[in-house]
This record gives structure tokens, C-alpha cells and sequence, in this order.
């Protein structure tokens, strides 16, 4: 079995590569991290990575809307539909 060397070329390849990939996710993850954290963590700016004061009230008060399932149903069938076509 050969070795591979690691030439320079994959080294940088694979660093601008995964700094590519934080700054994707990062805001995704930072997002999820606001909106599961307390009000009071929120507006002082304590969220960074990780959610503080775990907060769930936003989520309750939105799936209790009528108009997201009605838009879910609407997705799936659009989804089923168009596939299918």
C-alpha cells in the first residue's frame, strides 16, 4: 500500500475548504442558538455558539398558528406533485 504524501497544494486546499464551511454554517448555527435562548441573553448579546436560558415560548406561540400547517401541507403537495410530474 502506498503513502500519500501531503503536498502543500492539499493543505491550503483543505483549510480555505473548512473555513469556507464555518462561514456558512456559522450564521445557521448562530441563528438557532438566538432563537432557543432567553430574551434578556439575546439583548445583551451574552449568545455566541451556544444557546443561554433555553427559551421555547417562540416556538410554542408559532406552531400553535394554523397558517404554518396549512403552508407544510401546501409544501408537501407542491413537493409530491412536482416529483411525481
Amino acid at each position: 500500500m502506498r503513502r500519500r504524501k501531503l503536498h502543500a497544494f492539499d493543505l491550503i486546499n483543505v483549510l480555505v475548504l473548512l473555513g469556507l464551511v464555518v462561514v456558512t454554517l456559522y450564521p445557521f448555527w448562530y441563528m438557532i442558538s438566538v432563537s432557543l435562548s432567553g430574551t434578556q441573553h439575546v439583548l445583551r448579546n451574552d449568545v455566541f455558539l451556544w444557546p443561554k436560558g433555553i427559551n421555547l415560548d417562540m416556538y410554542a406561540f408559532v406552531l400553535k398558528d394554523p397558517r404554518i400547517l396549512t403552508g407544510y401541507k401546501h409544501t408537501s403537495l407542491y413537493v409530491v406533485v412536482g416529483t411525481s410530474i
